[in-house]
């Protein structure tokens, strides 16, 4: 129907049985019908084969599936490789650290993609991305984030075939948010238009309160603790509660005058984020040990006093995991954030689409879709053409064989082998009707011999052949006389 579409047999068809509601007429012009239907068929080299949009025009259809030539692909052979994808720009800024992907709109989203941040100092995280349509895609957001900086470049990587399309970069985003508490030592965190507020308790200040006015080296910062007067030989607390000792760190950065207090053991510190880890709900007066967040490593370990609080400090921390830098596949893969993925292209007469994930634990995953060596079809000779060899998934243009004329083109499929089917196909050419004086020849195909008829008034058996050179060889036989 797709090609019948728009012929003025199938479009008087229809009218017909639409003003009669009677198939009369229809049946009393099958034959032509079917002609128009040969015509067609011989559209698609002589198949019945159906493919999306009749492969848009630049791909041969086999068996239904569409194979494209050099340079586009998709089902319908529809998509330029090498027109690069464009992002519309991104109206929302993410949550820094809370949103763990980013949906985006633009054009030109096929193939295998992935989204490539970067900040102005050259480091850059290259992550997985899913395409929902042509024109939106959602790209997980880097791990280590805060490593990154708020400002980030976007690109989004697409790999088709050999070729690799990059667009044009895109500015984001990433604003502090209150998800993890990024404020250090106890502040209170409460997100604003332009990010985060941390509300420091005395002595700290600074915008994350890191900055302390009292000496952090000495015991009494602020916070209960040991009497440095030897208070606990004096007051004697009741069972359940314990001595404890506070010297208050004043707005101008010096200690205040100790006093003591009996704290009650009871309670819990409740489970929380901090500092790149996670802790959980511990009894008052013992430590916990935190399970550091992805793309982190180490043994963080944390105090909950006696009166249900956390400790603002740490033995131990998280830091970042990166994968080494190694050459494998005559690939070099570059130090990685952990939980990254990177990917790259193929060197060379090398096909292939090579892409690595770095585990949480700074291990490579296996290379995924690695280089292998192209396959070739071999030259060829068949359907009255010669063929070149050809790389595979790319269509060949054929040299029809003498005596014969077209453009013939033929697909080489993924595994090296010649598909079957030739599109613009050799046609046999004629010799042009000849009249040489005493006998008359018919147009006659290429490499057959004609047997010509005498003039009138002569008798013979004259005849000559069509050469494939397209002119008529000597005559031959009994000549007219």
């Amino acid at each position: 129907a797709q090609y019948l579409s728009g012929n003025p047999f199938y479009e008087t068809c229809l009218c017909d049985y639409v003003l009669t509601q009677s198939d009369a007429f229809n049946l009393d012009h099958v034959d032509a019908f079917y002609q128009a239907c040969a015509s067609a068929a011989s559209k698609v080299g002589g198949s019945c084969d159906l493919c999306p949009k009749a492969c848009s025009g630049h791909g041969t259809c086999s068996n239904g599936k569409c194979f494209c030539v050099s340079g586009y692909s998709g089902d319908d052979c529809g998509h330029k490789e090498d027109d690069n994808p464009t992002v519309d720009p991104v109206a929302a800024t993410p949550g820094k650290f809370c949103n763990t992907s980013l949906t985006i709109t633009g054009t030109g989203f096929y193939g295998t993609l992935s989204c490539r941040f970067s900040n102005n100092l050259g480091v850059s995280v290259t992550t997985p991305a899913t395409a929902t349509s042509a024109f939106s895609l959602t790209c997980l957001l880097p791990t280590v984030q805060g490593s990154l900086g708020a400002t980030l470049n976007l690109e989004v990587v697409r790999l088709t075939g050999t070729y690799t399309a990059t667009s044009a970069p895109a500015t984001i985003t990433l604003k502090d948010s209150c998800c993890k508490n990024p404020c250090l030592n106890g502040g209170a965190c409460s997100e604003v238009a332009d990010g985060i507020l941390c509300d420091c308790p005395v002595p700290f200040s600074g915008a994350l309160c890191g900055n302390a006015g009292c000496s952090s080296s000495s015991a009494y910062g602020g916070t209960v603790g040991p009497s440095k007067n030897n208070f606990e030989d004096a007051v004697t607390c009741p069972v359940g509660k314990i001595l404890r000792a506070t010297t208050p760190c004043t707005a101008g950065g010096s200690y205040g005058s100790e006093s003591v207090t009996c704290v009650t053991i009871s309670g819990s510190c409740p489970a929380q984020a901090f500092a790149n880890a996670y802790f959980p709900k511990t009894a008052a007066g013992a430590s916990a040990l935190g399970q550091c967040d992805p793309g982190y490593s180490g043994t963080p370990l944390r105090n909950c006093d006696e009166a249900g609080s956390w400790s603002s400090s740490l033995s131990g921390s998280c830091e970042l995991i990166f994968c080494p830098s190694v050459t494998e596949d005559g690939i070099t893969w570059p130090q990685t954030f952990a939980g990254s993925f990177y990917a790259t292209t193929c060197s060379g007469d090398l096909v292939g689409a090579p892409s690595r994930i770095c585990n949480p634990d700074g291990t490579w995953a296996l290379i995924s879709n690695p280089c292998v060596s192209s396959v070739n079809c071999p030259p060829d000779n068949y359907a009255h053409a010669s063929w070149p060899a050809t790389s595979f998934n790319a269509t060949a243009t054929g040299l029809c064989d003498a005596g014969y004329a077209g453009t013939p083109k033929r697909f080489c499929q993924e595994n090296g082998s010649w598909s079957v089917s030739v599109f613009n196909a050799c046609q046999r050419q004629s010799c042009a009707p000849l009249d040489d004086g005493s006998a008359m020849y018919p147009g006659t195909l290429s490499g057959d011999i004609s047997i010509g008829t005498c003039k009138q008034g002569l008798v013979g058996t004259p005849a000559r052949k069509c050469q494939l050179d397209l002119k008529w060889g000597p005559e031959f036989g009994g000549s007219c006389v």
